[in-house]
């Protein structure tokens, strides 16, 4: 049996994956994933008071094995009847996350939803479970689904997280291409609210000028003290 998804995550994760509702396979795959997120909470529910840590530990990891052992071939069986639609990726990529991310089964989703249409809402879940569990294949996983996907939404996404990878001035440039050769998707939005950031904030730019007050009410700007040390301290309550 794949290891189990870590557990606190994996109660999220009905949520994370639902596909967008204009799939004939939604009513479907909602009512299988609120069984299962039904179940799933169930096998979380305290037990006794009196039931110790690692004794309740040993029983949810076995309710969660049953749920995997269960769920997950359900899962694989409803993707593969919906393949090519929201909710054939949206049914694999539970699978894939509460089964176990391995190379396997990414290489697996890869070969059978690539060029789904979905793919570019769904990928940087995808990506951010790559970078987590196989880091050594991101990049070709990347190029496999760039390579065969037609939508400019999931190229942009892409292009997006390769643009993050860079550092500096590399960084802003493939931002910037992004922007400009996919002007529409929400990728290019994203890398826009980026920009500033990438252009203004990295190490060895000159910072944005503050103003602010002292103790006494005075105004003061970072600008002035120039060629000084400073230390910024930015706090608030959340």
């Amino acid at each position: 049996m794949r290891p189990l998804f870590p557990l606190a995550l994996a109660a999220l994760l009905p949520a994370l994956v639902a596909p967008a509702q204009t799939d004939k396979y939604a009513d479907e795959f909602k009512t299988l994933r609120l069984e299962f997120q039904t179940r799933q909470r169930e096998s979380i529910k305290p037990g006794d008071p009196a039931e110790l840590r690692e004794d309740r530990t040993k029983r949810i990891r076995e309710a969660q094995a049953a749920l995997q052992k269960e769920f997950v071939p359900k899962f694989l069986a409803l993707a593969e009847k919906a393949k090519g639609t929201p909710v054939g990726l949206g049914a694999r990529m539970l699978a894939l996350q509460f089964g176990g991310v391995t190379s396997d089964g990414i290489d697996a989703l890869i070969a059978a939803e690539a060029k789904n249409p979905d793919m570019a809402r769904q990928l940087p879940l995808l990506l951010s479970l790559a970078r987590s569990f196989v880091p050594t294949k991101l990049s070709e996983w990347m190029g496999a689904i760039e390579s065969q996907t037609p939508y400019d939404g999931v190229k942009a996404t892409i292009l997006l997280q390769r643009a993050n990878a860079l550092p500096g001035d590399e960084g802003v440039a493939l931002t910037k291409e992004l922007i400009a050769r996919y002007p529409t998707t929400a990728a290019a939005t994203q890398a826009k609210a980026q920009l500033f950031e990438k252009e203004n904030l990295q190490i060895g730019k000159v910072a944005p000028e503050l103003t602010s007050t002292d103790e006494t009410g005075a105004k003061i700007t970072l600008s002035e003290y120039k060629g000084k040390v400073v230390v910024l301290d930015f706090w608030g309550f959340w």
